[in-house]
């Protein structure tokens, strides 16, 4: 018996993203025509304060006739978003985020007030994580990040890849239960285990063959050759793709013994 399970990064809360909402309700509520006002302090739970002594952020806002261009920083983790501008009381432009300690964190634009594009997220060392690609209509389209051995990894994709059918998520599952359940050779070992479960992890390269396979949690050797034995010797699967392009994708499947 067997269980698929399908890798998904779960994408971190944009740390940025209450920031800009709660600008956008100040600056239409509470800014219209205060011009002299260009610098306000926040605590860190978004409330004003008098001054930079008190504050967690600061806003900076010039003031012109079309529109205004903002600059939000965080005084004590650095965290900042440059370049922003408020135009119908829509957010567009550049943004970037930083960790505490100083390396960048995030990266990416906004258009009328919605993620647009690629948006990179880098480790507190300042190494590419992944990246999240965004419709401002749509929402998330696509994720990468790079394995160990430099390939672009998609976890997220237009058409994810698919054993045994190119386009039906449930179909392609069980042509895999069916191939696994019918190929695998079960080791002696595994009566005296009780249930095993192993679970291998491997990437399907944009020619649908199967790369990198890996053993998330190893119970015995037999049994993880035998696991590892079965996938290498599939066949080939329909790979990802995106934008028109076949690409480098991930994959677990859990093997009941």
């Amino acid at each position: 018996m067997y269980n698929v399970i399908q890798m998904e990064l779960l994408s971190d809360k944009l740390l940025f993203v209450r920031y800009l909402l709660f600008l956008t309700f100040f600056l239409v509520h509470n800014f219209h025509g205060n011009a002299q006002k260009d610098t306000v302090y926040f605590s860190q739970e978004m409330n004003i304060v008098p001054s930079s002594e008190l504050a967690e952020y600061y806003i900076i806002i010039p003031q012109s006739k079309k529109e205004l261009t903002v600059e939000i920083i965080s005084l004590n983790s650095l965290k900042k978003c440059g370049g922003i501008e408020l135009t119908k009381n829509k957010l567009s432009g550049p943004f970037e985020v930083y960790h505490d300690n100083g390396a960048k964190y995030q990266s990416g634009s906004l258009k009328k007030g919605k993620l647009d594009g690629w948006i990179e997220f880098y480790d507190i060392g300042n190494e590419f994580q992944r990246a999240e690609f965004y419709h401002p209509r749509k929402g998330m389209l696509a994720q990468y990040y790079f394995s160990e051995s430099g390939k672009k990894v998609y976890s997220i994709a237009k058409r994810m890849s698919r054993f045994g059918h190119k386009y039906n998520d449930v179909k392609a599952s069980n042509k895999l239960g069916n191939y696994i359940n019918s190929n695998l050779e079960i080791p002696n070992v595994a009566n005296d285990i009780g249930d095993p479960t192993v679970m291998v992890s491997f990437l399907i390269n944009p020619k649908g063959e199967v790369e990198e396979v890996k053993i998330s949690n190893s119970i015995h050797p037999d049994l993880d050759q035998a696991a590892v034995r079965v996938i290498e010797e599939m066949p080939n699967w329909f790979p990802a793709k995106h934008q028109g392009k076949y690409v480098y994708s991930e994959f677990s499947v859990s093997i009941r013994f």
